[in-house]
């Protein structure tokens, strides 16, 4: 029964801060703890998000350009567009932020990426 009891004495004494050259007692400094808002917690996130969708973004056309520099199909586009005009065919693959622009002639292929702002030829 002696076991099961609690030693009230180590309870009961109060932790002691530090005393300085006075003999004066000094409370322990306590850790203060600055609360996040819920907006701040927030616009991280969403920034967080921002930037792997961008990096996303930028891995996809990348690979979509060398496929469409190879002859093959794009990964992943938004809008795919083919155009045929008199000596020259055009594909467009819109990804969102930017166009990557393939121009295909009798005598050369030329690829380019535009951003979303420019207009279309």
């Amino acid at each position: 029964m002696m076991d099961n009891q609690i030693n009230t004495e180590q309870q009961a004494v109060p932790e002691q801060g530090t005393t300085n050259s006075q003999n004066q007692t000094v409370e322990p400094k306590k850790k203060k703890r600055r609360k996040r808002s819920i907006f701040s917690i927030f616009f991280n996130l969403l920034g967080i998000i921002i930037i792997l969708v961008l990096l996303a973004e930028l891995v996809i056309g990348f690979i979509n350009m060398q496929k469409l520099n190879n002859g093959e199909e794009p990964v992943w586009c938004l809008e795919d567009k083919i155009e045929e005009k008199e000596n020259k065919t055009i594909r467009t693959c819109n990804l969102g932020l930017y166009r990557i622009v393939k121009t295909d002639t009798d005598r050369e292929t030329k690829i380019t990426l535009k951003p979303f702002f420019l207009g279309e030829e």
